[in-house]
């Protein structure tokens, strides 16, 4: 009896294991469904990657279109296919949930994807696609979402390990694992889902077995069972790899052999499921600009050794609050703004997990440990991409994102947390819970804002709403004919949102001609009435990005038809400013007119509204 007892309590589940759960899954569920389809960071790679996997297809891209069989329904309702970013309305589920699978027939086109990791980071959401797909048969957005499900189940029981394992700071790890960011990455379909439990669990499961006296056996299972794991998630997790072996010393292994023994497994499994997995599934990559080489990036740093550390002290000076913003909260691709309140919830909330004594404190070497391998972490990430995405000798690395750092940054907290001289400063949990629990509601809050209400984030910003919101903005590839004299621009313009204040246009160049200028009148299609007319100096114009003026707001704008005219007044032809054209058709609300023609391409325009906190603040119903 005494046995079972003690069983009984080994499993007993604690109040912080408890909460955890119940964070995950209460606000990760709700991000999950008001998440439209897509939206999430690569959403749409990684559900073709699923969808494929679904088939028991492991390699990416073995299938053809006909053996695939992805339903056009997916490519119709994804948020990233639409032209303009807009939000989806509350009425997503009455207008949709009812459709089956191929209710609007197959997607008749090559079912490519740049998700290519080891196929496990992926396998849950497959493994829920297939059975929800051709067992039970459910309808086309309940796969979809059972998909995101299985994702943020596999997370939260990860995470859910990662506590109950780590031996100090649960408090700090917890903050780690909830942030807004994680939360909605295990919510959405990508490979960031697994790759973040697992770094977490890794980290917690090597300080449990750091602390053993002894490594025997089980303990050497268990860092094996870590590493392989480990292995499994993307490469930038792969660094952690360093923390037993810096953490836990020879010493404390049962036998000399065991160490050496772990050296070699090690080595052994990332032959064979990093290397063998990229050998089996090479990943084409993409096609780098000119001034993007890998080799000669590295004859470079060869060259100039102390070029690169310099490059990412730089980095973080110019870039290291934006990584944090994103680190504790983000939406798919930026699309709308977090609440800036999110961030101070959060990180007060942090702050007072390292100030809450709720374990033995690590030891000095361990808190350097934990410090060394998060800044090589942090360095092999940025280097990574500095080889791969960044110019040729830049003074900054292209392509880092906070998101990145969800599975290394509970290194530099947990370093932190417990310090010695701040143990008169101890904090009860619950104001720490209380801040992390508000930062989540805020940042779900402008979720739900951002994806269903137009110029949702107006209601907690004190700014004007921007539209069109485009998608892939590219204003240099495009630009107008000079605007000289006799060169004429008429774009139609049909606002989302009431209080129209402002229009802006893209500037790509201010012409040659500095001495001329330019024409500006917006006008009400329906009673000619204008709203604005104003003549610009071409040398008072920017260049490579936005010009814009204001007028008397239109309380009335909302679906009302306007048309922006711009026309070169006193400029030599060929002389005038260039303006940003549309890569591609990307305004269907109107259409533009060069000279009389009807072209395909729109004036790149911003129209800015008086909305939200801003409306109210007028004596205005929002």
């Amino acid at each position: 009896m005494k046995r079972v007892g003690h069983a009984m309590k080994q499993i007993k589940i604690s109040g912080i294991e408890i909460f955890l759960i119940a964070v995950l899954l209460v606000f990760g569920v709700i991000m999950m469904m008001m998440t439209p389809l897509g939206a999430g960071y690569d959403e749409d790679q990684h559900f073709n990657r699923v969808w494929q996997l679904a088939q028991f297809r492991m390699i990416p891209d073995e299938m053809s279109w006909q053996q695939a069989k992805f339903p056009q329904l997916y490519i119709e309702l994804s948020y990233r296919k639409q032209p303009l970013v807009e939000p989806v309305g509350f009425d997503y589920w009455e207008r949709y949930g009812k459709l089956e699978l191929y209710d609007h027939g197959y997607y008749y086109g090559p079912l490519e994807t740049r998700s290519r990791y080891n196929p496990v980071l992926l396998l849950p959401q497959a493994l829920a696609v297939r059975y929800s797909t051709w067992r039970f048969e459910l309808p086309a957005l309940s796969i979809y979402y059972a998909a995101r499900l299985a994702g943020l189940l596999t997370y939260t029981w990860l995470v859910w390990l990662a506590i109950r394992l780590i031996p100090f700071g649960k408090w700090t790890l917890f903050s780690m694992a909830v942030a807004p960011t994680a939360i909605y990455q295990a919510s959405t379909v990508n490979a960031d889902t697994i790759t973040n439990g697992v770094g977490i669990l890794f980290v917690a499961g090597t300080l449990a077995m750091a602390d053993r006296k002894e490594i025997r056996f089980k303990e050497w299972g268990i860092l094996i069972l870590l590493i392989a794991a480990l292995f499994l998630a993307k490469p930038n997790v792969y660094p952690l790899v360093l923390l037993p072996f810096l953490s836990i010393p020879p010493s404390r292994f049962w036998h000399k052999a065991a160490y050496l023994l772990l050296i070699f497994c090690t080595v052994a499994l990332f032959s064979i499921e990093v290397v063998g997995w990229n050998r089996a599934a090479p990943n084409p990559g993409f096609t780098p600009s000119g001034d993007v080489n890998a080799a000669q990036q590295v004859n470079y740093l060869l060259a100039h050794p102390f070029w690169f550390p310099r490059v990412l002290i730089n980095d973080l000076f110019l870039q290291g609050s934006r990584y944090l913003t994103q680190w504790i909260g983000v939406y798919g691709y930026d699309y709308g703004s977090v609440p800036a309140i999110t961030y101070f919830l959060f990180l007060g909330g942090v702050v007072m997990t390292l100030l809450h004594r709720d374990s033995p404190n690590p030891n000095r070497k361990l808190r350097l440990v934990l410090l060394l391998v998060f800044f090589l972490c942090y360095a092999a990430t940025a280097l990574s991409l500095y080889l791969t995405f960044t110019a040729v000798g830049d003074e900054f690395v292209y392509g880092v994102q906070g998101r990145y750092l969800v599975p290394i940054l509970p290194l530099l907290f947990l370093a932190l947390c417990n310090l010695p001289f701040l143990h008169k400063l101890q904090i009860n949990a619950f104001p720490a819970g209380f801040f992390i629990l508000a930062s989540i509601i805020t940042f779900t809050s402008g979720l739900i804002l951002t994806y269903h209400v137009t110029c949702g984030s107006a209601y907690y910003e004190m700014k004007r709403c921007y539209q069109p919101f485009y998608k892939n903005l590219s204003p240099l590839t495009v630009s107008s004919p000079p605007i000289s004299e006799g060169t004429v621009l008429i774009q139609e313009i049909v606002p989302v949102c009431s209080g129209m204040t402002e229009i802006q246009v893209r500037v790509n160049s201010p012409g040659q001609a500095l001495d001329g200028e330019m024409e500006i009148i917006l006008s009400k299609v329906k009673d000619n009435s204008i709203l604005l007319h104003q003549t610009v100096n071409n040398g008072e114009l920017p260049t490579d990005t936005w010009y814009g003026m204001d007028f008397d707001p239109d309380w009335q704008s909302a679906g009302q038809r306007y048309a922006l005219t711009i026309r070169g007044v006193n400029s030599p032809a060929g002389t005038g400013p260039l303006l940003a054209y549309s890569i591609r058709p990307e305004y269907p609300l109107g259409t533009l007119l060069e000279n009389g023609k009807l072209l395909e391409d729109d004036l790149l325009f911003r129209y800015g509204c008086l909305a939200g906190l801003q409306k109210i603040w007028q004596g205005v119903t929002p």
